[in-house]
């Protein structure tokens, strides 16, 4: 066996042989194949010994290796678990937060209790008009102002004046 003369060809074979070429480069080194019996004999010799390797060697069959592998456990959600304790605490908030509310609603719906408490018709009355009120609830809403002490502790500054009139029929 000889060699080739043309090294950069004869150094392609494997790759031609093995089919690792683009399409100009193996048409190439075919044309040269073709022509070249030191290049031919060459070329026998690495199919031969690429035969012979895939003979001796085993098939590694990947898709049964990976079918054979065990699958990996399925997610489980994850349950927050809480410890007596904080049970507990849960607990003792919800009954806070239910007195809260509960206290809340009693003052917003409670009803005058004494009898110095502006009675609430009279306050509805007031909003309409001195005029609507009957003489009883007139009496009660004086007696709450004289409580009110209508001096003013200091002068305001920079403050706005107001104007304020009696509604029709007040004095």
């Amino acid at each position: 066996m000889r060699d080739c003369a043309n090294g950069e060809l004869r150094d392609l074979l494997p790759d031609w042989v093995h089919g690792r070429l683009d399409a100009d480069r193996a048409r190439q080194v075919a044309t040269h194949v073709a022509c070249c019996s030191d290049c031919v004999e060459e070329v026998a010799l690495l199919r031969d010994l690429a035969a012979s390797l895939t003979a001796a060697a085993p098939r590694v069959d990947i898709a049964a290796i990976v079918a054979a592998l065990p699958k990996p456990p399925r997610a489980r959600p994850r349950v927050i678990e809480l410890r007596w304790y904080q049970r507990t605490q849960v607990r003792a908030a919800a009954v806070l937060l239910f007195m809260a509310g509960a206290t809340t609603m009693a003052v917003i719906n409670r009803t005058p209790s004494t009898a110095g408490d502006l009675p609430m018709p009279a306050a509805i009355g007031f909003a309409g008009g001195v005029s609507d009120l009957s003489e009883g609830d007139l009496q009660s809403l004086l007696k709450e102002m004289e409580k009110l002490d209508a001096t003013p502790s200091a002068e305001p500054e920079g403050g706005t004046a107001i104007s304020v009139e009696l509604a029709e029929g007040g004095t």
